[in-house]
């Protein structure tokens, strides 16, 4: 293909006959540069897709997290009164409620290594303290108006039943700090991406680099 082209080079002495080379070089040249600055566009716009889900899913952990921390200590504390009683036990819940890792735990990997290692740790302790718990204890009904999953912990458990809740909650609050460390890792490694991509021409400098970045809590 190249040998034929240098070939019919020197024939090409009419005027038409460059115009319809430099045409033909210049429009080959645009389309190529259009397939490039679209691909790099559509890359730029799946990562920052992938970035808002995973820090939707963050903050949704974090809320849980959040929420199991408050939880497990008021139990922790509400127990602590039977603590030194030698004549009566207590009723808590056997579980507490975990509705976004149940449907989201799928999604973990897109989280980094550390905030995996952290929150999968809460909910496996949280699994293997009920499980404990449960076979420490005995389920309980009080009436149909109130759910069955408590139970009445003996006596001779109730200090189990403290340092478990307590335990909940140090892991919950660990994880919840990781999370924010890695929240502020990614918002430093965005804030350095949207400066490249501005100076690249992948984004507007003038843009507002709010809207692309992730929250700052």
């Amino acid at each position: 293909m190249s040998s034929e082209f240098w070939e019919w080079l020197p024939a090409a002495t009419t005027l038409k006959e460059w115009q319809t080379a430099i045409s033909a070089g210049a429009g080959f040249c645009a389309v190529a540069l259009t397939l490039i600055v679209n691909a790099r566009l559509a890359l730029a716009a799946e990562k920052r897709q992938r970035r808002h889900e995973r820090m939707a899913l963050r903050t949704a952990f974090e809320t849980e997290l959040s929420f199991l921390k408050q939880q497990a200590a008021g139990t922790a504390a509400g127990l602590l009164k039977y603590k030194d009683d030698p004549k009566t036990g207590s009723l808590m819940r056997v579980a507490l409620e975990t509705p976004v890792y149940s449907d989201h735990s799928g999604k973990l990997p897109a989280l980094t290594g550390g905030e995996i290692r952290e929150i999968l740790g809460v909910y496996l302790y949280l699994r293997t303290a009920s499980d404990r718990l449960l076979l420490l204890s005995k389920r309980v009904h009080i009436s149909e108006n109130v759910s069955d999953d408590l139970i009445d912990i003996p006596k001779h458990a109730v200090k189990i039943a403290i340092a478990n809740m307590n335990n909940i909650a140090e892991n919950a609050d660990r994880a919840v700090r990781e999370i924010a460390r890695a929240r502020r890792r990614e918002k430093c490694i965005l804030t350095r991406m949207l400066k490249h991509e501005s100076r690249e021409g992948i984004i507007p400098v003038h843009a507002n680099i709010s809207q692309h970045r992730p929250d700052d809590k």
